[in-house]
């Protein structure tokens, strides 16, 4: 593609994926409901497409200070089920998320930081068509279910999968319950969108079957002003 572009080609892109349409574009066009919504600039264009997917909510409770915790699974679980039925899920199929749970969240998406969370995927795949897949694109004999954690103008702030964890998965399975959990530092109060992928392969060379860009809308809230989206904890000195 970047020779491509290299020789002077022009290139029309059509995907859902915005972190390749920051990457890729200089001029997004957003179609909604058969007619022009969008215009323009490539990373306006990929916020006004976030603003669609997940309309703006005000937090509920946001005065609340997070505290870190250890996760206790008789809390709130935030779960949303099918997410195979998302008009942002696209993939060469194959694949199926069944459901993500995420413990650790107060009702009903709000992620208090510093905190420990859990983010539990039900994921499963059809075994002749990923063998076929396999064989096909010479792919290593893997299963990799990943997610990623962005922010409203799509910058990847966090993602992982089960491959760069070392713990591989036979594609004779069919079905998996992965489990991820994650210590979080203190966040900027913000939108977060969490994106979740069941793909063949490993991290040299992979097929993505299903992925679900943005899937989850959540609430960042903490009591941080720092300019940066997120906050180290620091020590500061002043020699006299």
């Amino acid at each position: 593609m970047d020779q491509m572009v290299q020789r002077g080609m022009t290139l029309l892109l059509v995907t859902h994926d915005t972190e390749i349409v920051k990457q890729r574009c200089n001029r997004v066009l957003f179609l909604k409901n058969g007619r022009v919504a969008f215009d323009g600039d490539a990373e306006c264009g990929v916020i006004t497409y976030l603003r669609y997917l997940f309309p703006q909510q005000p937090a509920e409770h946001p005065e609340q200070e997070p505290q870190s915790k250890v996760m206790d699974k008789s809390e709130f679980i935030y779960e949303k089920k099918n997410l195979i039925d998302d008009p942002n899920c696209w993939g060469v199929g194959g694949g199926n998320v069944a459901a993500i749970r995420i413990y650790g969240l107060q009702s009903p998406n709000l992620l208090l930081t510093p905190n420990r969370i859990r983010i539990e995927i039900e994921a499963s795949w059809n075994v002749g068509l990923v063998e076929k897949l396999i064989e096909k694109e010479s792919l290593p004999s893997n299963i990799m279910v990943g997610i990623r954690l962005s922010d409203v103008k799509s910058n990847v702030l966090y993602g992982t999968n089960n491959s760069l964890e070392n713990v591989p998965i036979s594609p004779a399975k069919g079905r998996v319950t992965i489990s991820y959990t994650l210590d979080l530092i203190t966040l900027k109060n913000g939108d977060l969108f969490l994106s979740v992928a069941i793909s063949a392969g490993n991290m040299g060379a992979h097929v993505h079957m299903v992925w679900d860009d943005l899937s989850i809308h959540l609430k960042s809230v903490s009591k941080s002003q720092s300019d940066g989206f997120v906050h180290f904890k620091t020590h500061t000195a002043i020699e006299a």
